[in-house]
């Protein structure tokens, strides 16, 4: 049997971390780099620059907003969040290396426990950073309703923008279509990777898996290509729906203001128009009054 080379790439997560970094870079790198960035007195002006500082200062707005009180809130949740997290990392290394050599349950079931741990505990630590950006716009903004702070929160936090604009009937649809997609994603990402290990042992003349005993090679490059297409395609959808979570906050932040009463109606009547006739007479016409309110 004749040997072929299969290649397909992988989407480790840090990839993906990579990618959300560049794209992150991507938007603020533009802000940065004006010189006028920095003279912009317009409250726009200062709202990119508050979401900037706090970028690099977490507690900032805070600051900026005289709220002191709430920077040891902050500070002491993301600490403690990020101690727990190092620690819970630790002790999962360290029940992992024991699983691996002694393969009992106990250990398995210590390293999964301290893995969920560290997980959700630096994800609690980003939160926390977050809603201190988040919470300094928007008391920065008390009085005003700002597109800016609206496309802000939206970028760090989906949904947060429309909850800003007061539409919260779509952070149910953003979530529900961003789970789907996910899942789409990781169990498109677990299938391909299964079939090409397959596909991979079985044009290398190795044992594959008993469920792809009866499978020949063609059949296994076909469902290795699908799903790894379909993988794509849900990061693709994923990224697209943040995208157009951030427009939509956005757009719909400048119409908050807007008016759109039903009222609409005009009304045409007769009205006296001045000539420029010597006699300086009137004249009689008709009227268009448009009422848009």
């Amino acid at each position: 049997m004749s040997q072929t080379s299969h290649r397909h790439s992988h989407w480790p997560m840090r990839s993906v971390m990579q990618i959300a970094l560049t794209l992150l870079c991507c938007v603020m790198l533009p802000y940065i780099s004006k010189a006028q960035f920095f003279k912009d007195t317009t409250e726009r002006g200062r709202t990119k620059r508050l979401w900037l500082a706090s970028h690099v200062m977490p507690g900032y707005g805070q600051v900026v907003n005289k709220q002191y009180w709430k920077l040891p809130v902050y500070y002491a949740g993301m600490g403690g969040m990020v101690y727990l997290g190092i620690r819970s990392n630790k002790l999962y290394e360290t029940h992992k290396s024991a699983f691996y050599s002694s393969g009992l349950e106990h250990d398995e079931q210590l390293y999964v426990h301290h893995r969920l741990v560290r997980n959700l505990s630096f994800a609690a630590a980003g939160a926390i950073y977050a809603s201190g950006i988040i919470d300094g716009l928007v008391v920065r903004n008390n009085n005003v309703h700002s597109p800016t702070t609206a496309t802000i929160m939206s970028l760090l936090i989906p949904g947060a923008g429309q909850y800003y604009n007061k539409q919260y009937y779509k952070i149910p649809i953003i979530y529900a279509g961003g789970a789907a997609l996910y899942y789409g994603l990781k169990w498109n990402n677990k299938m391909y990777n299964m079939f090409r290990e397959a596909l991979v042992a079985s044009s290398n003349g190795e044992t594959v898996p008993s469920w792809a005993r009866n499978r020949g090679i063609d059949n296994l490059d076909y469902y290795t290509n699908m799903y790894h297409r379909n993988r794509d395609l849900c990061a693709l959808g994923f990224a697209l729906l943040y995208i157009a979570n951030i427009l939509d906050a956005n757009v719909h932040a400048h119409l908050f203001t807007w008016d759109v009463s039903t009222d609409l109606s005009f009304n045409l009547a007769p009205a006296p128009i001045p000539t420029n006739s010597p006699t300086n007479g009137i004249g009689v016409g008709l009227a268009l009054n448009i009422n848009l309110k």
